[in-house]
């Protein structure tokens, strides 16, 4: 996992990683998001929960959709 990009873009939106919450509906894009140190919304897109038992212990939220977080 590549946490770089993450930790780039929150330093161009002037915040620190812990103040940002990243949606992601892929498996190693979770992991760079939770290695940057933020918090990750996983959001389903079919087929996300099988790409890895663990993922939903990894994830700070799970969501079926967007209408969750309405």
């Amino acid at each position: 996992s590549f946490p770089d990009i993450y930790i780039e873009a929150s330093k161009k939106m002037g915040l620190k990683p812990k103040e940002c919450v990243v949606f992601e509906d892929m498996y190693i894009p979770i992991l760079s998001a939770k290695k940057a140190g933020m918090m990750v919304v996983g959001v389903d897109n079919g087929y996300l929960d099988h790409q890895s038992p663990d993922l939903k212990m990894r994830v700070d939220k799970f969501i079926e959709n967007f209408y969750e977080i309405l």
